[in-house]
C-alpha cells in the first residue's frame, strides 16, 4: 500500500476511534471516582436495564420492605446520565443522575432526578438507591438532606405503610 494513502488513513481511523470510544463512555463521569465505585455503580445500572429483580442482586438495602416491593416491580432502566459524583468520605460515594425507567415513563418523557450511592460494606462496593439505604457507619460527613428529593408527587417514607400484603386463597 502506498506510504501516502496510510497518513491519509490513519488520521481517519484514530479520529473514528476517538468518536466511538467517547460514545461509549457518555455515562462514564469526568471525576476522579475509582474504578471499583464506578463498577459498582454501572453493574447495578446495567442489572436494571433487564429489570428491577436484577438490579436488587447489586444493591444495599436497609429495608426489607423496600426490598420486597422492588422484587415485586416491574421496572426497568431505560436510560440514564450522570450529572455528577461526590466523593462524601472514603467509603462513600454520592452519585446525582438523571434516569428514565419504565415506569417512569408513565408520567412523562423528561429524565427524573436521582441521588445514589456507592459505599464499602466488609470490603466490598454497594450501590445504594438512596440516602435512607446508606448505613449509619458510612454516614461520616453525609448531609442527608442535599439528597432528599422532594415535590407534590413524592411520598415520604415514613407515610408508607409497612404491613404485608394478603392476597385471598383461591
Amino acid at each position: 500500500m502506498n506510504k501516502r494513502l496510510i497518513y491519509l488513513i490513519a488520521p481517519l481511523v484514530l479520529i473514528c476511534l476517538f468518536i466511538t470510544s467517547c460514545a461509549e463512555n457518555q455515562n462514564t463521569p469526568n471525576f476522579d471516582v475509582p474504578v471499583e465505585v464506578l463498577a459498582a455503580y454501572e453493574n447495578y445500572m446495567n442489572a436494571f436495564k433487564i429489570g428491577s429483580e436484577e438490579a436488587v442482586k447489586y444493591a444495599h438495602i436497609e429495608n426489607d420492605f423496600i426490598r420486597e416491593t422492588l422484587l415485586m416491580t416491574e421496572d426497568r432502566l431505560i436510560e440514564y446520565k450522570i450529572e455528577s459524583t461526590e466523593m462524601i468520605n472514603e467509603k462513600l460515594y454520592a452519585f446525582i443522575s438523571l434516569g428514565k425507567t419504565t415506569n417512569t415513563m408513565l408520567d412523562s418523557d423528561d429524565f427524573q432526578r436521582a441521588y445514589n450511592f456507592v459505599g464499602l460494606i466488609d470490603d466490598k462496593w454497594y450501590f445504594m438507591i438512596n440516602v435512607r439505604d446508606v448505613p449509619a457507619e458510612l454516614r461520616e460527613n453525609l448531609d442527608e438532606s442535599r439528597y432528599i428529593i422532594t415535590g407534590e408527587n413524592i411520598v415520604d417514607f415514613e407515610d408508607v405503610i409497612q404491613t404485608p400484603i394478603m392476597f385471598p386463597d383461591n
